[in-house]
């Protein structure tokens, strides 16, 4: 069986004093050669095993972006362990919970994300601080205790453990092998067009699985350079583009922030620089279509520069991304790629392929690794989007059930809805659970409704729900939840004016027919919006 540590392992030996990873921490930013990551990789293994550790040994690893966080990583893999990756700002509750449902061996944490946990919640459960020489935190034994027994027997196979989202209320642990991992680390390769002389950016903790294989263990593997940021706001995003990127992995949701701020910038420096970028556009169309050439980057260089101006691919996931976003970001300059996947398929299963034509509003075609069909397409070819391939998990940890629920006949039935164009083109339409709809019979999915309001002025964030009508009227009504950006200073009844004209314009499903002034939208870790929670407190106010 091909191993990852074995493939980075070589990787490090080529180029030994190649930077791997570059980190900001309190301020500074730290540089780690691979020679320097292959070191402490050793050291941890070896204590790992000392301290009981053995392969299929269940380990939960929770911590903040850091680089003791990817060595823990590396060193469970190494150890033949499996990595159980969770969100340590989870609610302590959920926390414990997961961490029942992982049924571990020990868990690896940081002060920070492991401080708060008691012995006596955790029994003969150690507890380690990966920032201190895997000191236990508390009170928590050193070793291993034989008088912990696992209730479901450990698996060599399975590389790496992650929990579901949320979105929906429930968590289920993905299975991912070494093959999974290993056969979508490829694939993540050829998609982006990886090379050594990368510089890669990645904003989101590892225990989502596009940041960890596209931006972890892909460049590992292939000897590329990681600027790991610690925590995702807008002054470390920006001190992070200081470090000149050329790929970086984002959610729609920054990509609206990095819009909103260019066009800002373009729009206060007056009429002169306005007219000069549209010409500079409509240049830069005209040679595209007469010589097949995209010079824009190279004409946009004052506005790449704010990004490092090295950058040379965005890949965007996650969630629908707005055309006008879209076409506006190219416009300026800058390359994006919109992939679509799941924590089921070891991440991206469609992929928009830099050598194929470049279709808005699609997240690409299939991947390499992967086929891909719709189940029970209507009239108009949308259906529910199947997979299978070589990034399909081995199941969902300790649920069986659930598992044959949710492959059937060998395809992953996602939940998601999509259809596939005559060339291959995938379109995701929505999610079957979030679908609203309307007392007419007519349906409307909530990301599309929210493209068509998210550039009014005067919103910070904004979300679309379906919320049930009361009394004889059956179906939902389509409401937005809005946070009021508070630098524009705009009152509550203008905003809502500046909606009620929008969707006046608009089809029946599309308009909003009440607003909900929220101070904060509940959201992932990777921004997306838990619509489930979103409804409860709605109902509750």
């Amino acid at each position: 069986m091909e191993s990852i540590i074995h493939k980075i392992k070589e990787t490090a030996q080529i180029n030994p004093n190649k930077v791997a990873l570059e980190i900001e921490e309190d301020g500074e930013w730290r540089q780690f050669k691979y020679q320097d990551l292959m070191k402490q990789l050793d050291d941890v293994t070896s204590l790992l095993k000392k301290r009981g550790v053995s392969a299929g040994d269940r380990l939960v690893l929770m911590s903040e972006n850091r680089l003791e966080n990817v060595i823990a990583y590396l060193a469970i893999l190494a150890c033949e362990a499996t990595a159980v990756n969770i969100d340590s700002n989870l609610p302590l509750e959920d926390l414990y919970s997961l961490i029942d449902q992982a049924d571990p061996r020990a868990i690896l944490a940081s002060k920070k994300t492991g401080g708060h946990f008691t012995p006596e919640r955790l029994p003969y459960l150690p507890v380690w601080d990966i920032t201190r020489s895997y000191i236990p935190l508390a009170n928590f034994q050193t070793n291993i205790s034989k008088k912990r027994e696992v209730r479901i027997a450990g698996d060599p196979e399975v590389a790496t453990i992650l929990f579901t989202s949320g979105t929906t209320g429930h968590y289920q642990g993905v299975m991912l092998s070494h093959d999974n991992l290993i056969s979508a680390i490829k694939e993540s390769a050829y998609m982006a067009e990886l090379t050594p002389n990368d510089k890669v950016l990645c904003l989101f903790p590892m225990h989502h699985v596009f940041p960890l294989v596209q931006f972890i263990l892909t460049p590992l593997y292939y000897g590329s350079q990681i600027i790991l940021v610690s925590k995702l706001d807008e002054k470390s995003l920006f001190s992070a583009f200081k470090k000149k990127p050329t790929k970086m992995i984002v959610v729609p949701k920054i990509l609206e922030m990095l819009h909103k701020k260019i066009k800002g910038e373009i729009q206060r420096n007056g009429s002169v620089v306005q007219g000069l970028i549209s010409f500079l556009q409509k240049f830069s169309d005209l040679v595209e279509k007469t010589t097949s050439l995209n010079i824009r980057r190279h004409l946009m260089k004052p506005l790449q520069r704010k990004f490092g101006g090295k950058l040379s691919l965005i890949v965007c996931g996650g969630a629908p991304l707005s055309r006008k976003v879209h076409e506006d970001m190219e416009k300026w300059g800058f390359i994006i790629r919109q992939g679509y996947g799941l924590t089921e398929t070891s991440g991206a299963a469609a992929f928009s392929n830099p050598w194929l034509t470049q279709v808005y509003d699609s997240v690409g075609v299939c991947s390499n690794h992967m086929e891909m069909r719709i189940h029970s397409p209507n009239e108009n070819g949308e259906g529910e989007i199947c997979l299978r391939g070589k990034g399909l998990m081995k199941g969902y940890f300790g649920d069986p059930e659930a598992t044959q629920q949710a492959i059937r006949d060998g395809w992953f039935h996602t939940g998601d809805l999509g259809k596939i164009d005559e060339n291959g083109y995938l379109f995701i339409t929505g999610r079957k659970r979030e679908l609203i709809v309307l007392p007419s019979g007519k349906k409307a999915m909530p990301h599309t409704v929210e493209a068509h309001y998210h550039d009014i002025d005067g919103i910070k964030d904004l979300a679309v729900v379906g919320m049930e009508l009361k009394g004889e009227q059956t179906g939902e009504m389509v409401c937005a939840t809005v946070v009021i950006d508070d630098e524009k200073q705009l009152e509550e009844e203008k905003i809502e004016l500046a909606f009620f004209e929008r969707a006046s314009t608009l089809p029946d499903h599309f308009r909003i027919e009440k607003i909900f002034f929220v101070n904060e939208i509940p959201r992932t870790t990777s921004l997306k919006v838990k619509r489930h929670l979103l409804k409860k407190k709605l109902m509750e106010a």
